[in-house]
């Protein structure tokens, strides 16, 4: 049977929520939480609705949010060991509960100054249910945060699992990579790009909320 491949690169990434295309940007603001209806039944009104409305832009700014909170907590376990974000990677993966929110899996690091952590290990894999991953979250140490030839392996290979576990959305897998860019640390997305491409996505706001969260 030929192997599956991931569709043709996306270039239409919304920029929704708290992403932007360029570090001079601003930041936009936390969108403003779903419109509650009074009457279930009725239809809102759409001048009113926003992307926390909308069942897909809600899922990327989810995404998003649990994407910068396990890059707060590899942070917080490269302070525990004495030791700056920069020196070694860390990754998890992101994926969708069952009360549909977005959750990180077990936080794995790597070896110092290596890009040496596996998504496939059994500690990475454990408790997560590949029919509903979303993305992989990592850090590169000591380097930028443009995609490397390895990470679109994780891509492409995650793409088939998500699909043999049944998955019916691989096609929305998201690829986030943390970097030291201009002397920060910044977490970009990506989804659907071409190996060998030059540009780390689009910028996630580190302290993007889940939308009702």
């Amino acid at each position: 049977m030929p192997q599956e491949l991931p569709p043709a690169p996306d270039t239409n990434l919304p920029v929704t929520g708290r992403r932007r295309q360029a570090i001079a940007d601003p930041f936009p603001p936390q969108p403003p939480e779903p419109l509650p209806l009074s009457d279930p039944t009725m239809e809102p009104d759409p001048r009113l609705l926003g992307p926390c409305d909308d069942p897909l832009l809600s899922e990327e700014i989810n995404t998003d949010a649990a994407a910068a909170k396990a890059l707060k907590e590899f942070k917080a376990r490269a302070d525990q060991s004495g030791e700056p974000l920069e020196l070694r990677e860390y990754g998890a993966w992101l994926y969708r509960d069952t009360d549909g929110s977005i959750l990180f899996g077990n936080v794995v690091r790597g070896d110092p100054y290596a890009a040496s952590v596996s998504p496939w290990t059994t500690e990475a894999l454990e408790g997560v249910p590949f029919d509903q991953v979303v993305g992989f979250i990592h850090n590169h140490p000591g380097g930028g945060a443009t995609p490397s030839v390895g990470d679109w392996h994780v891509y492409h290979e995650a793409y088939q699992r998500i699909v043999a576990a049944g998955g019916t959305d691989a096609q929305n897998f998201r690829l986030y990579v943390a970097g030291t860019v201009n002397g920060a640390t910044r977490l970009f997305v990506n989804k659907g790009a071409a190996y060998g491409t030059s540009n780390p996505g689009l910028e996630v706001h580190p302290d993007t909320r889940p939308c009702g969260g």
